[in-house]
């Protein structure tokens, strides 16, 4: 950066659109005890809270972040597709 500053050398600054480990997942809703919940909400067989109709862009759709995870635990994804605008409005609330 300090040569950008001083001679214009050209830069570009990258922002990973993903970036997880094995301590973090990147989930669009996880609920208040953390995107563990929704592994373990998979693992039990039960839905898992996707935004909009799971279509939007995020590098990947979140319907193949979650059917990706899905197939890692050999579970069925059995997603609950939940408006984007109502889960705004629950966060803002404290409840998602």
């Amino acid at each position: 950066m300090k040569k950008y500053r001083e001679e214009g050398f050209p830069v570009t600054i990258v922002r990973p659109s993903h970036t997880y480990d094995e301590r973090h997942i990147p989930l669009g809703v996880h609920g208040k005890n953390g995107f563990w919940q929704v592994i373990k909400r998979m693992m039990e067989g039960k839905p898992v809270i996707i935004q909009g109709d799971g279509t939007s862009l995020w590098t990947l759709t979140w319907n193949q972040i979650y059917a990706t995870i899905a197939d890692a635990l050999d579970v069925e994804l059995k997603p609950y597709y939940v408006s984007s605008e109502y889960l705004a409005v629950e966060k803002s609330k404290g409840e998602v």
